[in-house]
């Protein structure tokens, strides 16, 4: 018992560091959206489905992964994964790897990114998909921590923070619409968690 590395003995998930941080620190840390570009990517003949149904989310990652390979989906979740894998190929990405896991022994968070992406606006970038009934307009403060966190992540594996951007897809079905948060200049994202996690 001796041998076991403290680092990964502590290391935490990074939704379970961004669940113990305090709403009031979030939004100090998260409130300015600037530089954040809104898309927004209409979903034809998409069928609304409840985005807070037990275990919807799980499903449409899923789906999204076997999307990615090129297999069949399901009906009611094709077009929304369509629109946003096409988003991402047309904002330049050249691969997509879906549930990447990141951090190690020597990591603060351990964590897997629903969408690493080779390409883009830089040459890395770091996308979570997110289902919601309400539209987020520029984003959930818990949801751009969590990104900033997958991005150090990265940083720490080998992906210089300068060379990525990060975004956040939120998925609308009563909206019938992904709604994509983009975010070029990471460092707005990461510098702030230095802060949170003194607090």
């Amino acid at each position: 018992m001796g041998n076991l590395n403290q680092e990964s003995v502590m290391s935490v998930t990074v939704t379970r560091f961004v669940r113990s941080l305090d709403s009031v620190a979030l939004l100090d840390a998260y409130g300015d959206t600037a530089g954040v570009q809104a898309v927004n990517l209409p979903v034809r003949f998409g069928r609304p489905f409840d985005p807070a149904a037990s275990g919807v989310g799980a499903r449409f990652h899923e789906a999204f992964q076997r999307f990615n390979r090129g297999e069949p989906i399901q009906r009611e979740f094709l077009p929304y994964a369509r629109a946003l894998h096409e988003w991402l190929r047309l904002a330049g990405a050249r691969r997509m790897w879906t549930e990447w896991s990141y951090g190690g022994e020597e990591s603060r968070w351990r964590g897997t990114v629903d969408v690493s992406v080779a390409g883009g606006p830089r040459p890395s970038g770091i996308v979570e998909i997110k289902l919601q009934g309400r539209d987020p307009e520029d984003g959930f403060c818990e949801d751009w921590a969590q990104l900033g966190c997958y991005c150090r992540l990265a940083a720490e594996a080998g992906r210089p923070i300068d060379r990525q951007w990060a975004a956040l897809a939120y998925i609308l079905p009563r909206r019938r619409q992904v709604r994509v948060l983009v975010q070029n200049d990471v460092w707005r994202l990461v510098a702030p968690l230095a802060r949170l996690e003194a607090a």
